[in-house]
């Protein structure tokens, strides 16, 4: 049996965060949450992830950020929230942190985006 596929998300917004973790829950996965960069690079460091999904702006370290540190340390992938309801050009975020792909956290966009990682990271 594979284990569950564990995806963290971190937002500061709990009422964005709550709901996206029931709904990748209520699909099958696992689902951390963190409300802001630091608690993420403390669950990072005790528990295996398979994805973050980041919200681009939070207070202190943003996602974008945490997503270079991401890159430059780890093979986990991560994708960014928030960037559309934020109205940023998705341009700045590309020359950012090159890689990330973003959606507007309250679409179905993230929940499939998820998917296809997860499917093509844990089989």
């Amino acid at each position: 049996m594979e284990p569950t596929p564990h995806v963290l998300v971190v937002d500061d917004h709990r009422d964005i965060r709550e709901p996206l973790a029931r709904y990748l829950e209520k699909h099958g996965l696992r689902a951390s949450l963190a409300e802001d960069s630091a608690s993420a690079r403390r669950l990072l460091k005790s528990a295996a992830v398979d994805l973050v999904v980041l919200d681009v702006m939070m207070p202190g370290e943003d996602g974008l950020q945490l997503c270079r540190h991401l890159r430059e340390t780890t093979d986990i992938p991560a994708f960014g929230t928030g960037i559309l309801r934020a109205g940023l050009a998705l341009g700045l975020v590309v020359r950012a942190a090159p890689g990330l792909s973003a959606f507007p956290a309250r679409s179905n966009f993230a929940t499939q985006r998820a998917g296809r990682i997860l499917s093509a990271r844990c089989g």
